[in-house]
């Protein structure tokens, strides 16, 4: 998604598919895990470049891990917290914010 107002990028992160660090969705499945193991880090390097590319053209990028919005529509304070950190984030000249909820809790 792309908001031309706040000359940001988001994007909704997978934890399996975008194998988000230190996360339990992050998982290698048990059965062809070269396959597995070549996918996952062809998707970790797209996302190096995409991310790269917007550095490069000055547009923000704003990643939200799917476990994040798994604990935002369990916990209401949790998700007014993100909508707080979003709502900054996009107001202010940092170029990138990962939302997780390890991150969030400090």
């Amino acid at each position: 998604m792309f908001l031309r107002k706040y000359n940001t990028a988001i994007f909704i992160h997978g934890c399996f598919w975008h194998q988000h660090r230190g996360c339990r969705y992050a998982y290698t499945p048990k059965s062809r895990q070269d396959f597995w193991e070549k996918k996952f880090q062809r998707n970790i390097c797209r996302d190096r470049e995409v991310r790269r590319k917007l550095e490069e053209t000055h547009i923000k990028c704003l990643i939200i891990w799917e476990c994040a919005v798994r604990k935002m529509r369990k916990d209401e304070t949790y998700r007014q917290k993100v909508l707080l950190e979003t709502e900054c984030f996009l107001n202010s000249n940092q170029p990138y914010m990962e939302i997780q909820p390890e991150k969030m809790e400090k």
